[in-house]
């Protein structure tokens, strides 16, 4: 291929359809008391109002936009999830029939991940993303009569690990997040290659610019039309662009501004004069080589921060014990993660920016759901007291480091997490509450394990603390097998 304008160029457009079930920002576990169904106290009614407003803001236009590009023939993707399916089928079958008749354009393909549309892959449980991305080809198969060949990896997460994982569940490629980190300079329109699996990496910039600055009247590119977006793509290097929008965003404006749909339905034309052919996934891989280039940059696409990170660990952790799956799955959607960061979107997705306050009230909702649905659990386990020793705890009842003087910034959660900062923490903030009696204090009457408390209260240095913390975990996962 040529440089910009050339005839050959191709792009790959690829469309997300997902809803998380909203957890409920008012929950206390008085609201889960004698409920046969869980999901009820956890997850909020507003669910349903706020898919609803994207149905009929978003999906049913750009839809019928897109169903355009069906008639003529224009190849794009699907990255569909499963709750979104769930959310189609029970409120909104008008737009589930618009799309699956969009879908069944031969020149569509539908794009595997996990059927939750999580951070499966972030627990280190190869079988559970397995089982997921089986639960999910089977619904989009059964939905749409297309089972998918290549996975959408999350923007939460991509190793070689999950690369591995994918090759063995039977699928073709992965598609990954090619933000600035994960990139560090390479191509994004490249394909590469882990684990003998070939790699996609969807171009941020060029999909950002429609899912994100369209609508910016500052951007010095504003107004975005066909024919500059085609002409950006014809220039752009390599074998082929791989853009991501997520239907969601394409909301319909007061009238006032650029026209979203409008472009839509006129960007064919602009490909087709700019030399750009529309394709999809699976024929780029189909020419890929054993002589790609290896990939071998960075793998998480999104770093996380200490609220993320503490809530990732409780879900791990709780997986390993918890003995009904449902709430627990549902509680992995990266929706949940990405509210507790103070800005997140890229790629095509929605852009969210928050307060610390209100980065910091998502984490507490969910961190309390999920203590409360694990002290639930403990009862249906082989050791309640192990489960209950082993649980996480909300924010209001965390272990908060500190020194006489000023707080540490950091807090567990439960012992596991207990352990692991007294890895890090500073020797005057050990000892500060080693001699204050903190730490048996909270294992005590917050953890309620006596047991590990009593012998705490001898240990006199960090790697005491820790050997003991670890060995009396270790005694209580041996309870639960």
């Amino acid at each position: 291929m040529t440089d910009g304008g050339r005839r050959g160029m191709r792009i790959c457009f690829g469309f997300g359809v997902h809803h998380p079930y909203l957890l409920n920002r008012a929950f206390h576990p008085d609201d889960a008391r004698g409920r046969k169904h869980l999901t009820e106290a956890y997850f909020s009614s507003r669910t349903r109002d706020a898919f609803l407003r994207a149905v009929n803001d978003a999906y049913l236009p750009t839809l019928a936009a897109l169903d355009g590009w069906r008639e003529r023939g224009v190849a794009c993707t699907f990255s569909i999830s499963g709750p979104a399916v769930e959310h189609l089928e029970r409120w909104a079958p008008d737009a589930l029939d618009l799309l699956r008749r969009v879908v069944s354009a031969p020149g569509t393909e539908l794009l595997a991940q996990t059927y939750y549309h999580g951070i499966a892959e972030r627990l280190g449980d190869a079988c559970e993303v397995e089982e997921q991305v089986v639960q999910h080809r089977r619904l989009m198969e059964e939905t749409f009569g297309k089972r998918p060949a290549i996975y959408d990896a999350t923007d939460f997460a991509f190793s070689r690990d999950v690369a591995e994982t994918v090759r063995r569940a039977g699928l073709a490629g992965i598609y990954i997040e090619g933000n600035e980190r994960v990139l560090a300079g390479r191509n994004p329109n490249c394909i590469y290659r882990s684990e003998g699996l070939p790699v996609l990496v969807r171009h941020c910039p060029l999909s950002d610019d429609v899912a994100r600055r369209f609508f910016m009247q500052h951007w010095d590119q504003y107004p975005l039309t066909p024919g500059k977006y085609a002409g950006w793509i014809a220039a752009s290097p390599g074998d082929c662009v791989h853009a991501s929008i997520d239907l969601g965003v394409l909301r319909q404006g007061d009238g006032t501004g650029p026209d979203i749909l409008g472009f839509i339905r006129d960007l064919p034309d602009a490909l087709e004069q700019a030399g750009v052919a529309a394709t999809v996934p699976s024929e780029i891989i189909a020419a890929a080589s054993e002589g790609d280039a290896i990939w071998d940059g960075k793998e998480d696409a999104r770093h996380l921060n200490m609220m993320q990170q503490s809530a990732v660990d409780a879900l791990q952790s709780g997986g390993r014990w918890l003995p009904e799956k449902q709430i627990w799955r549902l509680l992995q959607e990266v929706d949940h993660f990405h509210a507790m960061a103070m800005k997140s979107g890229s790629c095509g997705e929605a852009f969210h920016q928050a307060s610390q306050e209100e980065a910091f009230s998502a984490f507490d909702t969910y961190m309390r759901i999920l203590s409360d649905y694990e002290e639930r659990s403990a009862a249906m386990v082989r050791s309640k007291r192990a489960a209950l020793s082993l649980r996480c705890v909300p924010p209001e009842k965390a272990f908060h480091f500190s020194s006489p003087d000023r707080t540490a910034g950091f807090a567990a959660h439960s012992l596991e997490e207990l352990a692991d900062m007294l890895e890090y923490a500073s020797d005057e903030v050990i000892a500060y509450h080693r001699e204050r009696g903190d730490f048996t204090r909270w294992i005590t009457e917050v953890i309620g394990d006596t047991v590990i408390g009593r012998t705490v209260q001898e240990c006199e240095s960090r790697d005491e603390l820790r050997a003991a913390l670890q060995a009396r975990i270790h005694a209580l996962w041996n309870r639960l097998r």
